[in-house]
């Protein structure tokens, strides 16, 4: 098989494994929203696997000797097109759940703040950071 014909099958199942990941974004920004971790593990590790394999094609291509032809070649500019502007939609979704995250993140400290007013407003103390945390006097004795 030749070169051009590598670099052209290349691009192919580069789209089709960037498309897969923008299916698995959606999976993960639905995963997020309804707040199941045991899908987000899964999910992640699609995930991880499918940009590795994303990098490898990718660094793949690069490694064929008349790259730079094939990517400036006027019968790759549409496939080529097609691929940025479906990353750019990958990047896209990725910084929307990365804020969905930073959100629920946010949450979950201002509950944990709540509990721990609650549990003792007394013993209240603080880490070095500004951060609220409970006294954790007596809690590692044992009888």
């Amino acid at each position: 098989m030749s070169d051009e014909n590598v670099f052209n099958e290349s691009l192919t199942q580069q789209l089709q494994n960037i498309q897969q990941l923008i299916e698995i974004l959606h999976a993960e920004k639905n995963t997020l929203q309804q707040h199941i971790p045991t899908d987000l593990v899964k999910i992640s590790e699609q995930k991880s696997i499918l940009l590795t394999a994303i990098d490898t094609l990718d660094k793949q291509c690069k490694a064929l000797p008349d790259y730079q032809n094939y990517i400036t070649d006027d019968k790759y500019a549409e496939l080529l097109l097609v691929i940025k502007e479906t990353l750019q939609e990958c990047q896209k979704l990725n910084n929307i759940n990365g804020t969905i995250i930073d959100h629920s993140s946010l949450a979950i400290e201002r509950m944990q703040n709540k509990i721990l007013e609650n549990r003792s407003k007394s013993s209240i103390t603080y880490t070095n950071k500004g951060k609220k945390q409970g006294n954790t006097l007596g809690r590692s004795f044992k009888a």
